[in-house]
């Protein structure tokens, strides 16, 4: 039996009286193990979330100075993911960040409203799941998920 973290029970129990398989499913998929980023958030497991918040930032802006005062596995794993994978082929995914740049200023807002009226994507299930683009929370997690797109498309260098 899995075992549902504690910030999801309230939400985990309501919605596995409407649907238990999808509410099973759901746990399964968000609670898949990361052996990497597990080992990281074991050795985070002490420290306040304002320190860990330092230290994830320190790794993601490349912060050596900072990134130096976190445990040691979590600069292990700053340091693997540093490098693309051995899969990783630049030259295929070059057209579609050049298209992304060119029309950024459609492609965003476009890519959000679809998400959100097609509930039968994943990514809009998630959205409604945690209700984070419902409410006060949605221009922070739509601006999240912008800086996410810039950071994941940056401009090819030819």
């Amino acid at each position: 039996m899995t075992q549902i973290p504690e910030i999801y029970r309230a939400g985990y129990e309501k919605a596995a009286r409407l649907n238990p398989n999808l509410a099973a499913r759901y746990i399964r998929h968000t609670t898949a193990a990361d052996p990497p980023a597990d080992g990281v958030m074991q050795a985070l497991a002490g420290y306040e979330q304002r320190q860990i918040h330092r230290f994830i930032n320190a790794g993601m802006e490349q912060d050596d100075a900072a990134l130096r005062q976190a445990p040691a596995e979590v600069r292990h794993f700053f340091d693997q993911v540093s490098l693309p994978p051995a899969w990783y082929a630049p030259d295929a995914v070059h057209p579609g960040c050049r298209l992304f740049h060119r029309y950024s200023d459609l492609f965003i807002p476009a890519f959000f409203v679809v998400t959100i009226q097609n509930a039968a994507t994943l990514i809009s299930k998630a959205f409604y799941t945690t209700g984070r683009v419902l409410g006060r929370q949605a221009p922070r997690r739509i601006r999240q998920n912008t800086r996410h797109f810039i950071e994941i498309m940056p401009p090819p260098d030819t």
